[in-house]
């Protein structure tokens, strides 16, 4: 927690698990956002998916089916009630 009377400038820092090998059918992954302040919210884009949350802990599953083989991102933006924004991108492949 922060002090008395001082301003949390510290953005959220997001910690994304998944698997590390190239994905067919499905990508699954867990999402964990972690700040000092209360977290306003936390936006997720993927191809085909787009997910909103306040929570700070979730998982998301991202149909893999229609999408072309090749490199694609994951892509979370949380921001927390002091205003910070903290942003992650993440690579992942779609096996052809």
């Amino acid at each position: 927690p922060i002090a008395p009377g001082a301003r949390d400038n510290l953005r959220p820092y997001i910690r994304v698990m998944r698997p590390r090998r190239c994905r067919r059918e499905r990508l699954r992954a867990r999402i964990e956002v972690f700040d000092q302040s209360p977290l306003g919210s936390v936006a997720l884009r993927a191809p085909g998916r787009s997910r909103r949350t306040q929570r700070g802990r979730f998982r998301v599953s991202v149909p893999l089916r229609n999408v072309s083989p090749g490199r694609h991102r994951l892509r979370v933006r949380a921001v927390d009630t002091a205003g910070n924004v903290g942003r992650r991108v993440i690579r992942f492949r779609r096996c052809g």
